[in-house]
């Protein structure tokens, strides 16, 4: 198997639009990265870079130890697979994961012992018994297993996967996402994914790149992505419901550092005020981040974070079953809150919210980028 480095690849089509700009990524051997941001950020631009589908206008891909500029598609050991991808929709499941069409770019046709091979993995895959029929025939997730197929046997090094579970419903993209886990833990081999869902992103990947404009905004674990984000645009990005933005101004109390907008003041925690402190942003207003389950709601609240209770009223709720989603405000600031299920509460209520102001982020409001 192999990694893949990608050193400032950049690629600028002829009609002037830019999808990659000075991408830089490397992926360990038998890593799972999965690419993610909204669209047109540049995750299947970078796919096809690695691929050899598309040439970058500037920079450097390696493969394992060898630099891939130059070299076609079929010779790289890659595999791009894309949802409902198969290359001829009338000929059976069989003849397209055999590799069906010679001159297709992604894959090699197979040689000796392709029937073999085609069978142990749809039997591996569950769809042994459509292997007859006609991909047309056959439903969108079993086309999607068949196309991941028609990758497995032509045994590539890297498995790049193109938003596979996109359109799904609930049930089969829920039961796919844990076989594509099954399938990289039985490959052993190095998958790069792209999804522009974040949470089908932090369930699949070991580390998660977040991507905007195609530049990558934050590389890492998915918790540490969560809990740190470096800027705004990542912060807003990972959550559901979103983190909460609120416009305040630093001020500072007898030694002490509040957040305050209108009708509403909290005091900063010890290493929050240190560090906006030492940056210089006491009497400079910055933009307050707090996550929905950091807005805490009872009596007990100002027990549990006395210096960080705010007067708010509820404007709707939600309940989803294991919690429920408070639509507030505060201070004239649109904030929602996540709580139990057994929190009673109602639209018109005036509430007391307490928030965690060890958890609080603090980003700068001109650059964007995360104080604390």
């Amino acid at each position: 198997m192999a990694g893949v480095e990608l050193r400032n690849v950049t690629k600028k089509y002829r009609d002037g639009v830019v999808a990659l700009r000075n991408f830089c990524l490397d992926v360990r051997d038998g890593e799972f990265v999965v690419l993610t941001g909204p669209p047109g950020c540049g995750k299947s631009a970078v796919l096809r870079a690695v691929a050899g589908i598309d040439v970058p206008t500037e920079g450097e891909i390696r493969i394992g130890d060898r630099l891939v500029s130059g070299v076609r598609a079929e010779d790289r050991g890659s595999a791009l697979v894309s949802r409902d991808y198969l290359p001829n929709m009338n000929k059976s499941v069989y003849k397209n994961m055999e590799g069906g069409t010679r001159g297709n770019p992604f894959f090699k046709t197979l040689e000796d012992g392709a029937g073999q091979k085609v069978r142990e993995t749809a039997r591996m895959l569950g769809i042994e018994h459509l292997l007859e029929r006609a991909a047309k025939d056959i439903s969108s997730s079993q086309r999607r297993k068949a196309a991941m197929g028609r990758a497995i046997v032509s045994s590539p090094q890297i498995y790049m996967i193109d938003d596979l579970l996109a359109g799904l419903e609930m049930r089969p993209r829920e039961q796919m996402r844990l076989e594509i886990l099954s399938l990289h833990r039985r490959l052993r081999a190095t998958f790069i994914y792209a999804a522009r869902d974040h949470v089908e992103a932090v369930t699949l990947g070991s580390r998660v790149v977040v991507m905007r404009d195609g530049a990558a905004e934050q590389a890492d674990t998915p918790a540490n992505i969560y809990r740190r984000p470096v800027n705004l645009f990542v912060a807003g990005y990972f959550g559901s419901p979103q983190m909460n933005f609120v416009e305040a101004e630093l001020v500072s109390d007898d030694g002490r550092v509040f957040a305050a907008w209108k009708g509403c003041k909290i005091r900063l925690s010890g290493t929050h005020a240190e560090a906006v402190s030492a940056g210089g942003y006491v009497g400079r207003a910055v933009i307050l981040g707090i996550r929905p389950e950091d807005l805490l709601c009872g009596e007990e609240a100002s027990v549990i974070s006395p210096g960080g209770v705010v007067e708010a009223r509820v404007e709707h709720t939600a309940m989803l079953g294991q919690e429920v989603i408070l639509y507030l405000s505060a201070g004239g600031q649109a904030m929602t809150s996540r709580v139990s299920p057994l929190t009673e509460v109602a639209a018109g209520d005036a509430i007391r919210l307490s928030i965690a102001t060890d958890r609080l982020h603090i980003f700068d409001k001109d650059t964007e980028r995360a104080i604390t």
